[in-house]
């Protein structure tokens, strides 16, 4: 338990604004199998009177999970960083003969079409926009993403760039708050990436562009409209 964890100088910060932290531990025939971290942006939010309820809660999410005793290579929960891309970045190359120019002219058309696609689909869709405005894509494999759906590398005369995409095709009464965006923003820095992106077929809160306007050349937010004026381009006639 980290009670404060701006005054604790083991305290390793991954999301900004942290002040506090519970971690659960989850054992198995006597062996640590994984650890529930909570954290919270206030000082001080995790007490001894509290610690039951999230050491019940952690027991609960510890369920959702097989935990198996027949492998001893570490423990289960832990996701090896090469899968965060899938091993081989060319295996995952999006195919980009699965978007024809009619669909791209329809979704340009009427973007409310947008809302229609699934969720892959919609990743591949936004793959394919960056692909077209220059970017080298790679799709990470569908939910084993490690936070976030697409490497999007650019080579300027500067540098290479690196940017994370989360994708999340949610319904527009849906909006994406912070948490969505803290967690590709913490990701960066494990993936020693340039920028992060979160783009959605709804809108962000308040508080997510508050965050976006802190870290305005690391964090990008492309919400419904800012999705209609990137199909623009494809909106002509056939």
């Amino acid at each position: 338990m980290v009670r404060d964890a701006q005054a604790s100088p083991d305290f390793l910060m991954f999301y900004p604004g942290v002040q506090s932290e519970l971690a659960i531990p989850i054992t198995q025939g006597g062996r640590l199998r994984g650890v529930v971290n909570f954290e919270s942006t206030s000082p001080s939010f995790f007490t001894q009177e509290n610690e039951p309820v999230f050491e019940s809660l952690a027991r609960v999410i510890a369920e959702h999970f097989e935990l198996s005793e027949a492998s001893d290579e570490g423990p289960p929960l832990l996701v090896p960083e090469t899968s965060l891309v899938g091993g081989d970045p060319s295996e995952l190359r999006i195919k980009i003969a699965a978007f024809s120019e009619s669909l791209l002219y329809a979704l340009a058309s009427e973007p409310t079409l947008l809302h229609e696609l699934t969720p892959r689909l919609f990743e591949e869709l936004v793959g394919k926009i960056l692909e077209d405005l220059g970017y080298e894509v790679t799709l990470t494999p569908f939910q084993k993403d490690g936070g976030f759906d697409i490497l999007a590398e650019t080579r300027l005369q500067t540098g290479r760039v690196l940017t994370l995409v989360e994708c999340k095709k949610w319904s527009p009464r849906i909006p994406v708050g912070i948490g969505i965006v803290r967690n590709i923003y913490g990701v960066l820095g494990l993936r020693n990436a340039s920028q992060a992106m979160v783009v959605t077929t709804s809108h962000f809160t308040r508080d997510a562009h508050q965050l976006q306007d802190a870290y305005r050349y690391r964090l990008t937010l492309k919400d419904y409209q800012g999705l209609v004026k990137w199909l623009e381009r494809y909106k002509k006639p056939l």
